[in-house]
């Protein structure tokens, strides 16, 4: 179940990376100020972000953020991790589920890829889904399976008792038969 969800989730950071990296690309062509730029790679980066209940980071080369969600904005005051940011950096992407921790304060799965307009790495971004909704699904679902044996061992036990009765109900007219005789 774990992986299930796992693949799940990488799937959707997957699809909001790359969305997010096309209306990003789009953003760019415009002929826009620095300013509306900044403007407007937010709020795609809020839409995104939104939508997909993701967290998403948009950075340098070096790491410095240049756009996030809002929901993200609390845990900017933390750097985002170096050597993550340098293998995004390198073109790498990366798929890492520890070395946020620290960054959000909660575990966290996470898809770094990089921005790569003209053949030239620029940055990265960074979508973040929270890792303990695995666990607390997980949960969820383990615990709908605990009831759900229960109460069919509860059937069966019932089923049973009733099948017993009917299967020695002849036998013991025969038995009391046998004693009057």
């Amino acid at each position: 179940l774990e992986g299930y969800f796992k693949t799940t989730i990488t799937r959707q950071l997957e699809s909001t990376a790359e969305g997010t990296l096309q209306s990003l690309e789009f953003a760019r062509s415009q002929s826009y100020t620095e300013e509306q730029a900044r403007r407007h790679y937010n709020i795609i980066v809020d839409f995104y972000s939104t939508n997909t209940q993701t967290y998403i980071i948009v950075f340098d080369k070096i790491g410095r953020v240049s756009a996030c969600s809002s929901n993200t904005y609390k845990y900017i005051r933390h750097q985002l991790p170096q050597n993550l940011v340098e293998k995004v950096a390198t073109g790498e992407e990366v798929y890492d589920t520890t070395e946020f921790e620290s960054f959000f304060g909660f575990k966290a799965l996470v898809l770094g890829k990089p921005i790569v307009p003209a053949g030239i790495v620029e940055g990265g971004i960074f979508c973040a889904a929270p890792a303990p909704i695995l666990s607390q699904l997980k949960g969820e679902i383990f615990r709908l399976i605990q009831w759900a044996m229960i109460a069919a061992l509860i059937c069966a036990l019932c089923i049973g008792y009733f099948i017993t009765r009917q299967i020695s109900k002849p036998i013991r007219e025969i038995d009391r038969a046998v004693k009057a005789i």
